[in-house]
């Protein structure tokens, strides 16, 4: 009896030192979710709806039981503003991460500016001061001037100010540099 006690008691410290989530955070699309996962508290799970299956750029998502689960239980649900319809029927507080950056019309990529990524995580800090890990957001800043660097650097060396493409993922990330986009 006293050995199955002391595994007993034995099992209940190991899971008390786990860290656990005790709350969902709820976020849109996979690089809002990654960000926020990256700067918030691992006591909070943060659930990503729109997983890498499912294509971004529509309105028309088929959320599954486990994903109406999650936003039914959700304190705050994270987004970009885009989907903001997934969210209607929820009871979370809404945290609108690109307040502050200027979306343009069909371009969502907003997250790919580092400018933006600072604004971004900024905005999630803003909103939940309680829920940061300072210092995975203090990295994450920093990889961001990292990564702006780096693209300066790149777009500073061109020759030529025109990039042809098929997709404006790239409008964000050098509307400060001086380059053409043509899309075709």
């Amino acid at each position: 009896m006293l050995r199955i006690s002391i595994i007993f008691l034995s099992m209940i410290l190991l899971l008390s030192c786990l860290k656990v989530p005790t709350g969902y955070i709820v976020a849109d699309i996979p690089p809002i979710c990654s960000i926020s996962k990256y700067i918030i508290k691992d006591r909070y799970e943060v659930y990503c709806l729109m997983k890498d299956v499912m294509d971004i750029h529509h309105h028309d998502i088929n959320l599954k039981p486990l994903d109406f689960y999650k936003l039914r239980h959700a304190k705050y649900c994270i987004t970009i503003g885009y989907y903001h319809d997934l969210f209607k029927n929820s009871n979370c507080k809404i945290i609108n991460v690109s307040k502050g950056i200027k979306i343009r019309e069909k371009d969502i990529h907003i997250w790919l500016s580092p400018k933006n990524g600072y604004i971004i995580a900024r905005n999630i800090k803003e909103s939940l001061p309680d829920y940061i890990d300072y210092k995975r957001y203090n990295e994450f800043v920093s990889e961001m001037k990292l990564y702006e660097e780096i693209i300066n650097k790149i777009f500073k060396n061109c020759k030529k100010n025109i990039i042809i493409t098929l997709h404006p993922i790239l409008s964000y990330l050098i509307e400060n540099e001086g380059i053409k986009i043509i899309y075709i």
